[in-house]
């Protein structure tokens, strides 16, 4: 899932458009903030008996439901 999927499905469930600005201060700057994409590899832990879901399968529900509680 992309940073640009997970603001739209942040826009989608609050009905605001994301205020995004191609810079900013460096002590405003995230630490995702990286040129790249990166994924995290979870072979191992799956190898030792750990099950993972989807990210598509629970965060369009958690953004939804702190949405809602924040009434944003």
């Amino acid at each position: 899932m992309t940073i640009g999927q997970i603001i739209k499905m942040i826009e989608q469930a609050t009905g605001k458009a994301a205020h995004i600005v191609p810079e900013t201060e460096e002590a405003h700057m995230s630490p995702f903030g990286i040129p790249t994409s990166w994924t995290m590899d979870t072979a191992k832990a799956q190898a030792e008996g750990f099950s993972f879901r989807s990210v598509q399968e629970w965060l369009p529900e958690l953004v939804h439901e702190i949405a809602s509680i924040h009434r944003i």
